[in-house]
């Protein structure tokens, strides 16, 4: 289990620590990076071999 984790230059999260629980909740207004964390943190799960780039796919673009 993470007790910790930390993100520099992942998507909107310039340098960020939290400090994780056995139960963490992420508040926040819209578009302050609760997702971010959270696709950080299953890019993490997946292992050393996998940057958190590649691990993700990108955001589906808009239609109008």
């Amino acid at each position: 289990m993470f007790d910790a984790v930390r993100f520099k230059s992942f998507k909107c999260l310039a340098d960020v620590a939290i400090e994780l629980g056995r139960m963490t909740l992420l508040v926040g207004a819209n578009a302050s990076g609760k997702s971010s964390v959270l696709d950080g943190r299953a890019a993490c799960s997946m292992g050393s071999t996998c940057s958190a780039s590649s691990a993700l796919p990108p955001p589906a673009s808009r239609t109008r």
